[in-house]
């Protein structure tokens, strides 16, 4: 209990206000969600993804001897598109380019996949931005997949 009351202290401290903004070396505030601008929710409206995306892709599904049929294909470079997307105003990940998101995201979340055959529910939990979670859930036909995580901006882009 104690722990819980030293926490709503912090917390309170560090949401209190600051006085007037505008001195040297003074962030802005962050604006409420729901004066902030929406966010993609579709990536048909997103740019194109660099190609250097693709190329690493590929190289690491070969280094792990794996094919993604072309609706899977799709998927995975639908959500990095979202991703990069959201990365630029929220910050869900620290791999924010084409190249790390295809490196240490989707290739790695992919190397379970062989070894996850057959499974019925999927559970990812911390999920973050959606790795390992996504990639696998479209790439097995698992009935049902859950996504949790305790970070609200990274709950909404789940």
């Amino acid at each position: 209990m104690a722990d819980m009351s030293r926490r709503r202290e912090r917390d309170g401290a560090r949401c209190a206000p600051r006085g007037p903004i505008g001195g040297p070396g003074e962030a802005e505030p962050a604006l409420p969600m729901r004066d902030r601008p929406l966010l993609p929710t579709d990536h048909r409206t997103l740019p194109s993804l660099d190609p250097i995306f693709g190329t690493i892709l590929d190289a690491g599904l070969v280094d792990l001897g794996l094919v993604l049929p072309s609706g899977v294909r799709a998927a995975v470079e639908a959500q990095a598109r979202l991703l990069l997307a959201w990365n630029d105003s929220v910050n869900l990940s620290a791999h924010g380019t084409p190249e790390r998101i295809a490196r240490e995201h989707v290739t790695d979340s992919l190397t379970a996949w062989p070894l996850l055959g057959g499974i019925a529910s999927l559970l990812d939990l911390g999920s973050g931005a959606g790795y390992p979670g996504l990639p696998l859930a479209v790439a097995l036909p698992v009935p049902r997949v859950a996504l949790v995580d305790s970070i609200g901006k990274k709950v909404r882009f789940l």
